[in-house]
């Protein structure tokens, strides 16, 4: 869950974006965005994502949305 956006006290989103890595190793990262859209400040993040044989479900080699997560909670409270 999100804490609201301090500056502005409207709701907090999250904005993923995915762009190629290496095609060749079927990698790729998935951007996030997680913020305030209103007042436009974020806090960014990224992770690593592999997928393996024809799983419609990546691995996720370095996953740091919950960071992302926890640190915009943590920015917004103080």
């Amino acid at each position: 869950m999100l804490a609201p956006c301090p500056f502005c006290g409207g709701r907090a989103a999250a904005i993923i974006t995915t762009r190629d890595a290496e095609p060749l190793k079927r990698t790729y990262f998935e951007d996030y965005r997680v913020g305030c859209m209103r007042c436009n400040v974020y806090i960014k993040g990224s992770s690593l994502c592999k997928l393996i044989g024809y799983s419609p479900s990546p691995v996720k080699i370095r996953d740091d949305y919950p960071e992302t997560v926890r640190k915009w909670n943590y920015y917004a409270s103080a």
